[in-house]
């Protein structure tokens, strides 16, 4: 679900729920859009992090939704408001969204993980817009952080939750 948010700073996600009226009982995720643009697993909800000017939506994710799906969304919405032609953000983005894509819908190979792992890197520090470089930090924060619930949809070609589109 999305909340929209207008505060800049220093905070907790606990905090924003909470200003906005939402619990979070049931979640296992939440993203902070750009140009923050973070995924905060529910066990790091109470830890602070800094919140960019700009930021205006908080989405939340819940036990049955796919976060394969959610950075294939994610990194969507990313390519999408970027204005950039270089090539690191704009074809790295491609890239991205096109083998997110092929994961959530059962085309997916066990060595994508891989090409994801080494595409991300690169985009982050050789972008020359905000939107690639967050795309790259974002996929392997992603990974990192939900990688078991990843890895199944190009290992094993099948979504964990059963929440993929």
């Amino acid at each position: 679900m999305d909340y929209a948010i207008n505060q800049a700073g220093t905070t907790t996600v606990s905090a924003l729920l909470e200003s906005v009226g939402a619990a979070n009982e049931g979640l296992k995720a939440a993203w902070l859009s750009y140009p923050t643009a973070t995924f905060v697993a529910a066990d790091h909800f109470g830890d602070e992090l800094a919140v960019a000017e700009g930021t205006e939506t908080l989405r939340t994710y819940g036990a049955g939704e796919c976060m394969c799906d959610a950075l294939y969304k994610v990194v969507g919405e990313l390519r999408m408001a970027t204005e950039c032609t270089c090539t690191f953000g704009h074809e790295g983005g491609y890239q991205l969204h096109t083998i997110l894509g092929d994961g959530c819908t059962k085309r997916g190979k066990p060595s994508d993980i891989a090409l994801i792992r080494d595409l991300a890197p690169v985009m982050r520090s050789q972008a020359i817009c905000g939107e690639g470089q967050a795309m790259g930090r974002v996929a392997l924060q992603a990974l990192d952080l939900f990688g078991a619930e990843i890895e199944p949809h190009f290992s094993k070609r099948s979504c964990p939750t059963g929440g993929c589109a």
